[in-house]
């Protein structure tokens, strides 16, 4: 799925959603959501377990 983050993802690491604006963000402790690419400059794609 390709959805909006705030910049601070990058492959393979894990990602929650935005408290502000719902965008992704980059999460500490590991979470159903996984990022696989960055596809531009704010847009990623992503696996949801």
């Amino acid at each position: 799925m390709l959805v909006r983050d705030d910049g601070t993802l990058y492959p393979n690491n894990f990602a929650k959603v935005g408290v502000l604006d719902g965008e992704l963000t980059l999460s500490d402790e590991p979470t159903n959501i996984r990022v696989m690419e960055r596809v531009t400059e704010n847009i990623v794609r992503v696996f949801i377990k």
